[in-house]
Parts: C-alpha cells; sequence; structure tokens
C-alpha cells in the first residue's frame, strides 16, 4: 500500500513539474495565431493519454482486450436465483 501512494504521488509531481514546460515549449514553437490553442490541445491530448493508460492496465490486470466504449455502458446485473 505504502509503495502505491509513493508511485502516485511521485507521478502527480513530475506532471506538475513537467507540464508547465511543456506548455511554455508549446507557447515557444507554435506559431502565432494557434499558440494557446495548440498549449490547451497539449492538455487535453495528456488527459487522452491518462484515459488510455487506465484501460489498458485495467484490462492487462483482467487478461481481457481493451473494451470498446459501447462495452463500457452499465449492464443489468446477471439475475441471481
Amino acid at each position: 500500500m505504502g509503495s502505491t501512494i509513493a508511485l502516485h504521488t511521485f507521478l502527480g509531481l513530475l506532471a506538475g513539474v513537467v507540464s508547465p514546460i511543456a506548455g511554455g515549449k508549446v507557447l515557444d514553437v507554435a506559431p502565432v495565431g494557434f499558440r494557446w490553442g495548440f498549449a490547451f490541445g497539449l492538455g487535453g491530448v495528456s488527459a487522452l493519454v491518462g484515459i488510455g493508460a487506465m484501460l489498458a492496465l485495467q484490462a492487462r490486470k483482467a487478461r481481457q482486450p481493451v473494451p470498446l466504449p459501447e462495452m463500457l455502458l452499465p449492464q443489468n446485473p446477471p439475475e441471481t436465483r
């Protein structure tokens, strides 16, 4: 349990350090009219990468292929007798 919390904290702090640097680099390199759009887009891409990583880890843990979006919808629980 302690190592899980330590890893979670480390990754959160690492993201907190890397994000402003990456955002600043995007603002420096992007064309003038698109700078802030690309910077906010970087945040969106980061969120999508995080969602993909969680789905991949969930599938790996369950030893099943990555679920499709329609498989993520709530399903009726099996009937018990």
